[in-house]
């Protein structure tokens, strides 16, 4: 991966967040991080969207046991 292509990566996450597929942005962010492991603002937006997940995912459980 170029450096070129982790900005397209990094990017495509942005654009994966913004349709609410957070798994795909991950995998995007874990790409550039394997060879921009110094990217604090892709570790940042990483962490943030592995929070998001788990939010959603909390929340699914939640709606599940109310029913």
């Amino acid at each position: 991966m170029t450096q070129s292509s982790c900005s397209c990566a990094a990017s495509r996450a942005t654009c994966y967040i913004q349709i609410l597929k957070p798994q795909s942005a991950v995998a995007d962010f874990r790409k550039v991080l394997t060879l921009e492991p110094q990217n604090e603002t892709v570790r940042a937006q990483m962490v943030s969207t592995q929070k998001l997940i788990r939010k959603i995912e909390f929340e699914k459980v939640g709606d599940h046991t109310l029913r």
